[in-house]
């Protein structure tokens, strides 16, 4: 069950799982993915169930990207990154979470990380997948813009199906991860179009996060230091692993783990779920939770996990239409 949380900005969809009185983990979802698509091979991958058991667990989807949303009116103005950020505190506030730790892939890293520099005594700690803090390059804003359009007035085209691709699987060999293409197929194929594409053009049009490494002449009290524990991950693949490489070396170097997953893209939570898990479970070990859980070690190779929702062929797109 979910419930709709009205904010300032729009309607966010959260959805709990475990125990309220439990510690929070609050995830947030990357563009094209809900809290299902995004989460759903993490969370019930076996290593993983262990967190249900020391967790309560809120899956927040933005304004229109949960499943089966409403299309958004055209008169809606999607909220920005900061916005989206700011209205967290709402949904704190609403269930009454003091502190809570953040797990964001993509754009709802992005989202958590601006909220953690925001509000520093809420968060106790991140945990970021693909995250980056930089604004969008000239060429990315421009494919976005067109990748909007296309998504506006023509739905999932090859287009937009072959952005989208980029952004998760950078330059990949297709024949090397079917899987993982038709899975992402399949998610686009349910998403809202119009939805989707305002939720990227609040991303793609997004500000610098001003972020800081401290050092001898910058305390970490700045305003410009993040102070909670962050674990950043990336795939070697990933068409943007430089910006976060970026990110990790604007972090406190005390504070921050990094780590690299060999052969994959940007859905490391399907890709390498093993040693995603690994990677979470030491990190949230490190903070003082679940201490009594032995870790299994899995290799960064770990192959990507069969779903029901994975088909053997690739789907069918809308041709495109050349813009006027």
């Amino acid at each position: 069950p979910y419930k709709k949380i009205l904010t300032e900005h729009g309607s966010f969809h959260v959805t709990v799982q475990g125990n309220p009185r439990k510690p929070a983990i609050i995830t947030l979802h990357d563009m094209g993915l809900n809290h299902k698509t995004c989460f759903d091979g993490y969370f019930k991958f076996p290593e993983s169930e262990v967190l249900f058991e020391n967790f309560c667990i809120y899956h927040i989807d933005a304004p229109g990207q949960e499943e089966n949303a409403d299309v958004l009116s055209d008169t809606f103005v999607y909220p920005t990154m900061e916005q989206l950020a700011d209205n967290l505190l709402t949904i704190c506030e609403h269930y009454n979470l003091r502190r809570f730790i953040g797990f964001g892939v993509g754009v709802g890293g992005n989202i958590l990380l601006r909220f953690a520099l925001k509000h520093k005594v809420k968060v106790l700690g991140l945990i970021l997948v693909n995250t980056v803090s930089l604004p969008a390059s000239w060429g990315e804003w421009g494919q976005q813009k067109l990748t909007g359009w296309y998504l506006s007035r023509s739905g999932v085209t090859n287009y937009v199906l072959k952005h989208l691709e980029w952004y998760y699987f950078g330059k990949q060999n297709p024949e090397l991860i079917i899987d993982q293409l038709n899975y992402l197929r399949s998610c686009l194929m349910k998403s809202k179009p119009g939805n989707l594409a305002k939720y990227m053009n609040s991303y793609h049009n997004r500000t610098a996060i001003n972020i800081t490494r401290p050092g001898p002449t910058l305390p970490k009290s700045s305003p410009t230091i993040l102070s909670c524990p962050v674990l950043l991950m990336v795939g070697s693949e990933s068409p943007i692993l430089d910006q976060v490489i970026d990110l990790n070396s604007r972090l406190d170097p005390t504070q921050s783990t990094f780590m690299k997953l060999e052969e994959c893209g940007g859905l490391l939570l399907d890709e390498k779920t093993g040693a995603v898990s690994t990677g979470i479970l030491l990190f949230l070990q490190g903070q003082g939770y679940i201490v009594h859980k032995k870790v299994k070690a899995f290799s960064s190779i770990t192959p990507i996990a069969k779903t029901e929702e994975r088909n053997e062929t690739v789907q069918q797109v809308p041709s495109d239409e050349v813009p006027v």
